[in-house]
């Protein structure tokens, strides 16, 4: 709620402010034409919620400042490895984005209550403004006025009778102004702009703008026809003493004389006529406010790298670069991330067999398989690779180095794009949270209620193992995890579903949970033909239905997905060869 509120002032703003700009660089100071810019703008106003929602987006390009892209959301990548093969059975990532806390709920209900109150409260006075206008008769109005929306109609108070005839006149040519120029519905619109938009300075000033210059345009009309500015100045003027004696005005919906802002408007009069706008500078007017709010409206920030081929300092100190050989029809092969670097048991050789161009661009650049986009190929051309790393070298000064691979030997050139994703958000269920925090020590057995781990190794040290069951129709899941922090379970989940999946539990530290769930076939992406080991025995209830993964998490962890929107930062591969360049 809070987003979007944001997301709309700030559209807004940036609309009125546009008109301001075109309205001043054209020099247009006609009432009427102002007018007409005003309600434009009021209009795409209220369309703007509808458009921010559901309304196709416009990428604009926006280069960063030096130093680097501007990443909107980074990913952090998470292998989820099988525990008796040690081979991966699946990559997933989750985005990094900063913790709600758990007020989130409270504090959007309470944003509702003061929003619906305050509009509520406006709303009420609209529709009593209408029905009192409807009723409006010559024995309850003290002044002219023009109302009605579809079909005005003007009010002239008893003491008309009295008038001169060139003060009736002056007094009719100016509310039947009113009328053909639909003022009163101009007038509704923006009263109705501002008891949906109350919060926004905005909304309020566009109804005292339009307001205002309603009056003036009319005004003109009135002097175009003939009567002299000083005696229509003094009509004004008398009508204004009128409803100062009698201390009160009628509170309806429609274009009342004197009207607003009487002292600006007699000063225009008097000082002579304004100049009139010619046809081609209000058709570029409305040609530059039109494009602008398209821009404003549908138009999202792209933060776009320059083209990255400047090779990083960070280097391997060796790397061989090799076409993978045909996939053995008997399978047996390895096709998980790549084996050895920082904080294994080997940092100073790293060996990738059989690795795709996009798990390269996932690795060096830390991103999740939505996060890549590119030529189909990067998902079906695998290489072998061998990488001396420097001693010393850090996880991501080995991400750098990738990087700088990627450029000399692939030919990668690059940019990042932030995009809008449907993602998925994690909260806490109503009835809390069933997460219990680790209490394992690696020096210490296992603790009494822990979970029950795999017995053939596999959680030997902290980290999260994935079994998976074939089925007839698809496969049983049961994934362990000991000392884990949610997002390894985000990332769990993003894999599953193939899309983002965000932390908003609000939930820090490390966990010790399994989940058992089922996916169809149709959700299960294809594994590679010879993917390595099979996954093992299959548990006596593998045969029997189970809950899907968004269940599962629901009854066995406390925890909910719900949906919602995210701009995700995104790698756009603009070039990239295929054959890579000799060792």
């Amino acid at each position: 709620m809070e987003r979007f509120i944001v997301e709309f002032a700030l559209r807004a703003t940036l609309i009125a402010a546009s008109a301001v700009v075109v309205l001043r660089v054209l020099r247009i100071t006609t009432a009427a034409a102002q007018h007409a810019v005003w309600t434009g703008v009021l209009v795409v106003m209220l369309a703007l919620p509808a458009w921010i929602s559901w309304g196709p987006k416009a990428a604009l390009p926006l280069l960063p400042a030096r130093g680097g892209p501007a990443a909107l959301m980074s990913a952090s990548s998470a292998a989820i490895v099988d525990s008796a093969s040690d081979a991966p059975v699946r990559t997933g990532v989750s985005a990094s984005v900063p913790r709600a806390s758990g007020g989130t709920k409270s504090r959007d209900l309470i944003w509702v209550g003061v929003y619906l109150f305050g509009a509520g409260v406006l709303m009420l006075r609209l529709a009593i403004g209408t029905i009192r206008a409807n009723r409006l008769t010559s024995t309850s109005c003290l002044v002219p006025v023009t109302v009605g929306l579809l079909r005005p109609r003007i009010v002239l108070p008893e003491c008309r009778d009295t008038w001169p005839e060139a003060q009736l006149d002056a007094v009719m040519t100016h509310e039947r102004a009113h009328a053909r120029r639909r003022d009163p519905l101009v007038q509704s619109v923006a009263l109705l702009n501002r008891a949906v938009f109350w919060f926004h300075p905005l909304a309020w000033w566009i109804e005292r703008r339009l307001s205002a210059l309603a009056e003036e345009a009319c005004d003109s009309i009135v002097i175009e026809r003939g009567h002299d500015p000083r005696d229509y100045a003094e009509y004004l003027l008398e009508l204004a003493r009128v409803v100062q004696r009698a201390g009160v005005r009628v509170n309806v919906t429609g274009m009342a004389m004197p009207g607003s802002h009487l002292p600006h408007r007699i000063r225009k009069m008097i000082g002579g006529a304004v100049p009139r706008v010619s046809p081609a500078r209000m058709t570029c007017a409305a040609i530059a406010c039109v494009i602008c709010s398209a821009v404003f409206t549908a138009g999202t920030l792209e933060h776009v790298a320059q083209a990255q081929t400047r090779r990083p300092t960070e280097q391997f100190e060796v790397a061989s670069v090799k076409p993978s050989a045909p996939i053995p029809p008997n399978g047996g092969v390895y096709f998980g991330p790549p084996r050895g670097g920082p904080g294994t048991p080997d940092p100073g050789l790293i060996t990738w067999t059989y690795a795709r161009l996009r798990d390269l661009l996932m690795t060096a650049y830390d991103m999740k398989t939505y996060q890549v986009n590119g030529p189909d190929w990067l998902n079906t051309e695998r290489y072998d690779i061998v990488a001396r790393v420097p001693a010393g070298a850090t996880k991501e000064q080995v991400n750098a180095m990738w990087q700088g691979l990627l450029a000399e030997r692939f030919g990668v050139v690059l940019h990042h794009e932030s995009r809008e994703f449907q993602v998925n958000e994690l909260i806490i269920d109503k009835d809390g949270s069933k997460l219990r925090a680790t209490t394992w020590d690696p020096a210490s057995p296992l603790p009494p209620g822990a979970p029950q781990f795999d017995t053939d190794g596999g959680l030997a040290s902290p980290g999260q193992v994935v079994r998976i069951f074939p089925r007839e129709n698809g496969a049983s899941f049961h994934t362990v995890a000991r000392a884990q922090p949610i997002s390894r379970l985000t990332a769990l989940l993003g894999n599953a579903l193939n899309r983002p999946v965000l932390d908003k539990t609000g939930l820090a530290g490390q966990y010790d949970y399994s989940i058992d769930y089922i996916m169809d076939q149709a959700a299960l992406p294809p594994p590679p033909s010879g993917s390595g080991p099979g996954p093992g025995a299959a548990p006596a209830n593998a045969g029997e239905p189970g809950p899907d993964i968004a269940s599962a998490i629901r009854q066995q962890l406390g925890l909910r997905l719900v949906p919602g929107k995210a701009m995700i930062d995104v790698l756009i591969v603009d070039k990239a060869e295929k054959v890579p360049t000799a060792n």
